[in-house]
């Protein structure tokens, strides 16, 4: 019942999300609700394999099998309802950010990715790091700067390039106020595919820069 109720709030905020962006994109309605929908469910499967990938067992979600593995499945679907792949990416900066912020509530309510003890009270209490808390707030502030630049008009096909890189860099930082455990190069997982994101990321930027460049000189 708890998932039921989950899945459906993410994708009612999503399509909210989708709606208000919409004004700058012009996609039928009927397709930003099967996008909504796809998105969410694609999105909660990927985050599973994704659990799997690092831990062995398909208990729990890594949001970054969301970040990796949903966009290429999600520009299929997008072909399939004749969705423009650089539409389909763009919203799904901001379908990632709805995600992130809905699954750091959970995470709230749930009691997992502790942060770090950074004292301990008089009775023994620990006093930790508000991860899910500060993880919510700058998936809401990374939700806002996406919007933004999708109100822009100026990054056409870029905006996950964005969301990567920038959810990428703070989450790295973030990840080391967590309590983790090693994953690769005695990095925790966080910290690794969020260098993984980074690099991603820039790198398309860096194309994008490249080829506006060459655009430029070739017309002169």
């Amino acid at each position: 019942m708890y998932l039921y109720f989950f899945l459906t709030a993410v994708v009612i905020a999503v399509f909210i999300m989708t709606m208000v962006a919409n004004k700058h994109l012009h996609i039928e309605k009927w397709k930003l609700l099967v996008f909504s929908v796809a998105a969410v469910l694609i999105g909660v499967f990927c985050a599973k394999l994704m659990r799997l990938i690092e831990e062995g067992t398909w208990i729990g979600f890594s949001f970054y099998g969301a970040v990796f593995f949903e966009p290429l499945l999600m520009v299929i679907i997008g072909l399939l309802i004749k969705m423009k792949p650089s539409d389909v990416l763009d919203l799904g900066a901001l379908t990632g950010c709805v995600t992130l912020i809905v699954l750091k509530i959970q995470c709230k309510i749930t009691g997992c990715c502790f942060g770090k003890i950074l004292r301990h009270l008089d009775n023994g209490r620990p006093v930790r790091f508000p991860s899910q808390i500060v993880e919510m707030v700058c998936g809401v502030i990374l939700l806002v700067v996406m919007m933004i630049i999708i109100r822009s008009g100026k990054q056409k096909g870029y905006v996950y390039a964005w969301f990567m890189l920038l959810y990428g860099g703070s989450r790295f930082f973030l990840n080391m106020l967590r309590e983790t455990t090693p994953f690769v190069l005695g990095m925790s997982a966080g910290c690794f595919w969020s260098l993984i994101a980074v690099i991603v990321g820039g790198s398309f930027l860096l194309y994008r820069k490249c080829k506006e460049k060459f655009t430029v000189s070739g017309e002169k």
